[in-house]
């Protein structure tokens, strides 16, 4: 019960991460998440997904900070990249654990650009990988309704300035006839 709350908590914040524009927000929002799956995932004995959470929320801060000298350049990600490996091995419980990876690395990957609209792509494949991790796994359906949203919310965010745009111009065409 306790971890389906820090699901659904984690869910609550989805719901705003990935409408942000500014990547700043973005980060930050996603931190706050990421800590609500972390307990839900330790509640749930998914410690390769807790694992590799721990990580990402670290690597919010540093990529959320990357303007800093000590945490700018390409290396904080192959560091990432290389911690996500590791982590991956010290948790492997069996062959789904690898899915945790990937999604991780295309998450580091994502928040490592600065490039909003890269960010969220790579967050519709990188929950797509854990939605096939849960159901092999057996976790709660917060899980699903979360990577749901955030694919949802991505796509939605994705396309809006498309659609206003093809809006806009059938606003214009209208008012010229």
């Amino acid at each position: 019960m306790l971890a389906q709350i820090f699901g659904f908590g984690a869910i609550a914040a989805g719901l705003v991460v990935y409408m942000q524009t500014r990547r700043k927000h973005i980060i930050a929002l996603k931190m706050l998440q990421d800590t609500m799956w972390l307990f839900h995932y330790i509640l749930e004995a998914g410690y390769t997904a807790a694992a590799i959470t721990v990580l990402a929320i670290f690597r919010g801060y540093v990529f959320g900070h990357n303007d800093k000298k000590c945490f700018s350049g390409k290396r904080w990600l192959y560091i990432f990249l290389a911690l996500i490996g590791v982590t991956t091995m010290l948790t492997w419980q069996n062959v789904y654990s690898i899915f945790p990876a990937i999604t991780s690395v295309f998450s580091a990957v994502a928040f490592w650009m600065k490039d909003t609209r890269h960010t969220k792509m790579l967050m519709i494949i990188s929950s797509s990988f854990m939605i096939y991790y849960n159901m092999n796994m057996g976790h709660s359906l917060s899980v699903y309704v979360g990577h749901g949203i955030i694919i949802g919310t991505s796509l939605v965010s994705l396309m809006l300035p498309h659609i206003h745009h093809v809006l806009k111009g059938r606003h214009h065409l209208h008012l010229h006839h």
